[in-house]
């Protein structure tokens, strides 16, 4: 798993160091307790 929150000692991998700076992703959930979603649908992208 690649490390999100910049604080890994083991870069680019996660190390669990997010835990220790209490980091958030956003994906905790709402004030009103509903779970947001993992994954958003989005349009196709292309490369060349």
């Amino acid at each position: 798993v690649l490390c999100r929150c910049g604080h890994s000692r083991n870069k680019p991998y996660c190390d669990g160091a997010h835990a220790a700076v209490k980091w958030k992703d956003g994906l905790e959930g709402t004030p009103n307790g509903e779970t947001l979603p993992r994954s958003v649908a989005s349009a196709k992208i292309e490369t060349h």
